[in-house]
């Protein structure tokens, strides 16, 4: 016969069985997470590692000494004395498997360890300093010219109270302000002083000065000493050399 209190020590037993065998289970978990990085860091592992897996074994150690104290004193179940004995074997309780221990839940202790201690160890890589575009420059107007068709500005001078255009003839001492030989003047039929330019009040005018082939204003022949206001984008032809006109 089994005495009465020995289905409830039986049963604190089992229970702290159980608890002692997770316990070792977890703990055995946290060092397998933990000593590969210790491997891979060496020297350089942070102290929160190597901490929490001197801990996780101190508690494995613990629990595994505490599960073969209570092995070593599991209650067994004794008849009174003078009692008779039940020769009748009695069939051993089954053992339940230990409940599965959940690590996922919370924070596993290598996101803990090595989350704070790893960032003051390694700092972030310098983010490279990519320097702002510089700023476009303002668009500044270049003034008055003349467009030649092949893209040439020629800039016209405000601070002269005339501006002759023609062709540079040195043996005669012509020399004006806007030479077209190089723009094909001389085969162009530009005379030697050919037109004038005027500025005055904020108005732009041309003259023709008795040219031998003529002055045109957008198509038209001007005539001679007769100044013709001039807009921005009037097409101008001094001969057979055409130009545009910008303010």
């Amino acid at each position: 016969m089994i005495s009465a209190a020995a289905p409830d020590a039986q049963a604190t037993y089992e229970a702290e069985r159980q608890q002692l065998e997770g316990e070792i289970i977890r703990q055995q978990q946290i060092i397998s997470q933990l000593e590969p990085v210790q491997m891979a860091l060496g020297a350089a592992t942070p102290a929160g590692v190597a901490q929490s897996i001197e801990q996780a074994r101190d508690a494995k150690a613990k629990a595994e000494a505490e599960l073969a104290a209570l092995a070593g004193g599991a209650p067994i179940s004794a008849a009174p004395a003078g009692a008779p004995v039940d020769a009748t074997p009695v069939e051993a309780a089954p053992v339940p498997a230990p409940a599965p221990v959940d690590v996922a839940a919370p924070p596993t202790p290598l996101e803990t360890a090595i989350s704070e201690p790893a960032r003051e160890q390694a700092p972030p890589a310098p983010v490279p300093v990519v320097p702002a575009p510089p700023a476009p420059a303002s668009a500044v107007a270049p003034g008055p010219r003349l467009v030649m068709d092949e893209g040439k500005d020629l800039l016209l001078p405000i601070d002269k109270p005339e501006i002759i255009v023609g062709r540079e003839d040195p043996i005669s001492g012509i020399f004006p302000e806007i030479d077209l030989t190089p723009y094909g003047g001389e085969t162009g039929g530009v005379s030697r002083q050919h037109a004038r330019l005027n500025y005055s009040a904020g108005q732009w005018t041309v003259t023709d000065l008795n040219s031998t082939n003529y002055t045109r204003v957008d198509g038209a022949k001007l005539e001679p000493n007769i100044a013709t206001p001039l807009k921005d984008g009037t097409r101008l032809q001094f001969g057979r050399v055409a130009m545009t006109f910008r303010s």
